[in-house]
């Protein structure tokens, strides 16, 4: 199976962002500063891939609003990378089709953006995908903003 990219919970508090150049081999950084899962309803990462220093850098955040973002420690470096164009459809919540690391939370709003912009937070790309767990589902699959289409495999259920 082919993987690009994943954002996981790596343990009660610290986030970890997986990435593969070529779709089979993986790089993983996790966050130096943690978060509360109780107290922090937004987090995400953003990976610049060139940073013009011949590096990359990982950088982790959280936010009460999803509006102000607050960085998470200080950006995790590593060599000039890619994200592999993978034909694997988006899993949240779970990983290998669904079937393995099953997340046991509650996930209301996952946004993927292509770009990061001048990377002072997260989401200035181009958005390209938007999971909104409140918008109504027309029995298992509804169809975003940006045209994706996004399909229930699972005991999605939702909690008002």
């Amino acid at each position: 199976m082919q993987c690009s990219y994943q954002l996981y919970l790596a343990s009660l508090g610290t986030l970890g962002l997986m990435w593969s150049a070529n779709g089979s081999n993986a790089v993983s950084q996790q966050s130096i500063g943690g978060f509360s899962v109780t107290a922090t309803p937004w987090v995400a990462a953003t990976l610049d891939v060139d940073n013009g220093n011949d590096g990359s850098d990982v950088k982790f955040w959280s936010s009460l609003d999803g509006v102000t973002w607050k960085q998470m420690g200080t950006p995790s470096s590593q060599s000039i990378t890619s994200v592999f164009p993978s034909t694997t459809p988006v899993n949240i919540g779970a990983n290998t089709g669904g079937t393995a690391n099953l997340f046991n939370g509650l996930i209301q709003d996952v946004r993927i953006y292509n770009g990061i912009g001048n990377n002072t937070a997260p989401g200035l790309g181009t958005l390209v995908g938007h999971f909104d767990a409140a918008r109504p589902w027309a029995g298992a699959t509804y169809t975003d903003e940006t045209g994706k289409v996004w399909t229930n495999n699972g005991s999605l259920s939702f909690v008002a």
